[in-house]
């Protein structure tokens, strides 16, 4: 049985549709934290200049699959974070991973396998290049990451992979929009070499109280081997302020095409230290 590819770094890559609110950073006060997670897709917003922001949280997917002759389950577990320094008004540096990753895999037909490890690393720029007028205009950002050949076996490429993506915050009136889509370059194999993945989402979101906010999204990547097919997914969740600059935040993401998790939920914290 094949496994699902499990690397998790958000090197995005492939087209994101997402509707039906506003992105996640415009439902709170231009003061307050605005976060990459726990979504598929980045904002436009970049940390202030001299700040510093720690994303965390914890992940499970699970997914099934069911042939002719076996059946399989699938379990990962991970901790993924994303460490955002503010370098300049419209520029913050990104050092960013999967964390700790477990993955159990049974099967009807082969023995049970299991792998734990610390996932490969990541390390980018995110450009705010255009800053629309407040409530009238989008924003527009590109991120500049590469995906670095370091970590545990299983858990990390043999080579780097770079990746560049466009973010794009639209507001609209209550609601707010945020459009992401952009290419990856991984690797395969030494005999698959490189290949390119896409990565495309649209979120939308809207503002429950002066604290609280909910999202979703539909996006698309892939592929993750050379000639294969693309993850589909749809997923929602919730954003709660405890303080301007402390978020908590919950989202279940349930999977479309066959390559994506069935189900996935995560959970976690974000501050910022001005």
């Amino acid at each position: 049985m094949e496994r699902k590819e499990h690397r998790t770094i958000r090197l995005p890559i492939l087209i994101v549709v997402c509707l039906l609110g506003p992105t996640e950073p415009l439902l709170l006060a231009q003061n307050n934290i605005a976060t990459d997670r726990p979504g598929a897709s980045n904002a436009s917003t970049v940390v202030p200049p001299g700040s510093f922001q720690f994303e965390m949280g914890g992940n499970f997917a699970y997914s099934e699959s069911a042939g002719a002759v076996a059946e399989s389950r699938e379990k990962l577990l991970q901790s993924p974070f994303l460490m955002r320094f503010g370098l300049l008004r419209n520029l913050e540096l990104r050092i960013e991973s999967g964390g700790f990753s477990r993955i159990d895999v049974s099967s009807t037909q082969q023995a049970d396998f299991s792998e734990t490890g610390v996932a490969s690393p990541g390390l980018g720029l995110k450009w705010r290049f255009f800053e629309g007028e407040s409530g009238s205009s989008p924003s527009l950002a590109l991120l500049f990451s590469t995906n670095l050949p370091a970590g545990s076996d299983g858990f990390r490429p043999d080579e780097a992979e770079p990746g560049i993506f466009l973010a794009a915050d639209i507001p609209a009136g209550t609601w707010s929009v945020g459009l992401n889509g952009g290419m990856a370059w991984l690797y395969g194999s030494a005999t698959e070499g490189r290949f390119a993945q896409g990565f495309g989402a649209i979120t939308a979101g809207r503002g429950m109280s002066p604290r609280a906010s909910w999202f979703v999204e539909l996006a698309a990547r892939g592929p993750h081997v050379e000639d294969g097919e693309a993850q589909v997914f749809a997923d929602g969740g919730f954003l709660f302020l405890l303080a301007p600059k402390w978020q908590l935040d919950i989202a279940v993401l349930r999977g479309i095409s066959e390559q994506a998790s069935d189900w996935e939920v995560t959970g976690g914290l974000s501050f910022r230290i001005d």
